[in-house]
């Protein structure tokens, strides 16, 4: 069996303090990486408050030794020199201890809820693949002149660059055509929002067509709801989806207000894999 990662997922509607008291008891329980949603709004029958993503992922790597990732930032909601900053500086305070998550962005009551236009998904798509170019382009550390469709750059110099010298990891997770083209040609992996192994196979050899020879990595999201038998099902589907090449599995405990406890099952589900 390949070497596994395991991610957990904030509960990010329940609040700043126990979404923070989550994250320790992940690290506690052998976690390898915590994400957060970069949403500013959530509506559901959970509805509470959303701490910002790169706010509460730089509070959570600076109190613990854990690997943090935004699940996944919206490419459209921060300029991406600045967002290459704000990444490459996390990326020094902690060591190299962060990944770069990134999607197109979907919920449109969002975007107009924080004043930002909610455009095709074609526009999105292309917004994203020039922002993740622009961004590798500033973590080498080189000096940027950039005239695209959607952003101007002139003489921009990025420092700090990411401390490895050649960038961070970036992880996509949109399930589109060209967005898997992405994953392939830009990214270092993909994260599957679920499905079975031939549906994850299918987008899976996408990504690595377009890779053309580059190593690449796989996550694969889990949803554990409480209930009896919920672990023993998450224990199959990672046997199975690590069988077809997954080899980062991200657990989303459900619902919110139970992760502190529902976090200590996890612990044994994680040992079985060690």
């Amino acid at each position: 069996m390949s070497d596994i990662r395991f991610w957990y997922h904030l509960p990010a509607k329940e609040g700043v303090q126990y979404a923070m008291d989550c994250a320790l008891r992940a690290e506690k329980v052998g976690f390898d990486v915590v994400s957060h949603m970069d949403h500013f709004l959530y509506i559901s029958k959970e509805r509470g408050c959303i701490p910002e993503c790169w706010t509460m992922l730089t509070a959570v790597a600076s109190r613990t030794n854990l690997t943090v990732s935004p699940l996944v930032m919206c490419s459209l909601f921060r300029n991406p020199a600045l967002l290459a900053k704000m990444a490459a500086t996390l990326d020094n305070l902690t060591g190299g201890r962060v990944y770069l998550g990134i999607g197109a962005g979907w919920w449109e009551e969002e975007f107009w809820a924080y004043g930002y236009e909610f455009t095709s998904a074609k526009d999105r798509v292309d917004r994203t693949v020039e922002a993740v170019r622009i961004i590798k382009r500033l973590w080498t550390g080189e000096r940027v002149n950039f005239e695209g469709d959607f952003w101007t750059l002139k003489d921009c110099v990025l420092s700090p660059v990411p401390g490895a010298g050649d960038g961070m990891p970036i992880w996509n997770g949109g399930s589109g055509k060209r967005m898997l083209r992405m994953t392939g040609e830009l990214c270092d992996g993909w994260i599957a929002g679920g499905g079975d192994p031939d549906s994850f196979v299918k987008s899976r050899d996408v990504v690595l067509k377009h890779a053309a020879g580059r190593d690449m990595s796989f996550a694969y999201c889990h949803y554990v709801d409480e209930g009896e038998g919920a672990f023993e099902k998450a224990r199959e589907k990672i046997e199975e989806m690590n069988a077809v090449g997954v080899t980062n599995f991200i657990l989303v405990l459900r619902p919110d207000a139970r992760n502190l406890d529902l976090l200590d099952s996890c612990g044994d589900l994680i040992k079985e894999f060690r």
